[in-house]
């Protein structure tokens, strides 16, 4: 049997890309928000290699003693913080992109759920922004946990909605 086919009483009819229904084709204005959290990602990510590229060079370092995670973290120590937000764009926006792909997918993006996205991706801005620069703990922390109440509104109203 074909797996590319739906079964009917009378005959097994097949599929093609063209039948298939997903609402993925359209725009969807919670796209804005998904690809904006996106380009933070990637500009974070730009900035962390052209550090640490430019410390290698300035300091005529062999790359490969950055193997050693000791030499490592002392290498990179005034970097440290722009490596840290990095890691803390694979935490929570995890839940933000698959919350939002959840919402694009089912159809759900009222303007609620378009608001909640893109306060998300501002406050995860403002996060970052604070978190490589003068990185003031209350501060971060306040746009930390304002960002994910907006994520897990995401999510709530996108359950209530699932099971309306």
């Amino acid at each position: 049997m074909n797996l590319a086919s739906v079964s009917t009483p009378s005959a097994i009819v097949p599929l093609t890309a063209c039948e298939i229904p997903l609402s993925v084709n359209k725009m969807n204005p919670l796209h804005g928000p998904f690809f904006a959290q996106a380009l933070l990602t990637f500009l974070v990510w730009l900035a962390l290699v052209v550090y640490r590229v430019t410390v290698i060079k300035l300091k005529r370092i062999d790359p490969q003693v950055l193997a050693d995670e000791a030499k490592n973290q002392e290498i990179y120590r005034a970097g440290i913080h722009l490596s840290d937000n990095f890691e803390n764009l694979f935490e929570v926006p995890v839940l933000f992109f698959a919350g939002i792909l959840a919402s694009i997918q089912t159809g759900f993006s009222d303007e609620m759920q378009v608001l909640l996205a893109w306060t998300f991706v501002v406050l995860r801005l403002g996060h970052s922004l604070v978190h490589v620069t003068f990185n003031h703990i209350t501060t971060r922390f306040s746009l930390y946990l304002t960002s994910t109440l907006c994520c897990l509104g995401i999510w709530i109203r996108l359950a209530m909605h699932a099971f309306d």
